[in-house]
């Protein structure tokens, strides 16, 4: 009988003694964690500001044309800006057979409904100068009520690189279209 107390005994303080080592082990273990990943955003951070001043000779066509061909089955190439619409942060572009693309921080269904929504918004107005200059806009998406005739790609940083906010906030604002370091893009092609 006391050799089993004993035992008891002595296998309780083993216990308590691993008990406290693993505590203590995984305590280190996570400090260490957290080291490495201190480390990690140190050094992204530096590469992150390192690329930042290369931004400035980043052509936009450029950018965007490469970012479209690599997701189409034909290159694609910008070729001019047709308008920049700030009220939805958005870019209509030209390609060179002629298409148009939209680059946007927004899917497609909220381009529609900005869409109508300017378009309820003009049987509101009542001067001549005001229903001229409504007519004169057309519409972000051409007018298509349904989103039909529209090819949507969704550009986002988790399936890019670690420097695609950066390198949009940069095209978007050489396109005059202030996008805020966007983590996602929409290219809306048009046909």
């Amino acid at each position: 009988m006391p050799t089993e107390i004993l035992m008891f005994i002595m296998l309780s303080v083993f216990v308590v003694i691993l008990t406290i080592l693993s505590y203590s082990q995984a305590s280190s273990m996570r400090e260490m964690e957290r080291v490495v990943q201190d480390y990690y955003a140190m050094q992204l951070r530096t590469a992150r500001r390192s690329y930042a001043g290369t931004l400035d000779t980043l052509n936009p066509y450029e950018w965007v044309s490469n970012r479209l061909s690599a997701r189409q089955s034909k290159p694609v190439q910008i070729i001019e800006v047709i308008r920049s619409i700030p009220e939805i942060g958005s870019v209509d572009l030209r390609t060179n057979d002629n298409r148009r693309v939209v680059i946007s921080v927004h899917p497609k269904m909220d381009i529609l409904l900005f869409d109508r929504r300017a378009k309820v918004s003009k049987r509101s107005k009542k001067s001549a100068a005001d229903r001229i200059a409504d007519f004169a806009v057309r519409p972000v998406l051409d007018g298509s009520r349904y989103g039909w005739g529209v090819t949507t790609i969704e550009v986002a940083m988790s399936k890019t690189d670690e420097f695609f906010d950066m390198e949009a906030d940069a095209v978007g604002k050489k396109l005059n279209v202030d996008w805020k370091t966007p983590t996602r893009l929409y290219f809306h092609v048009v046909d």
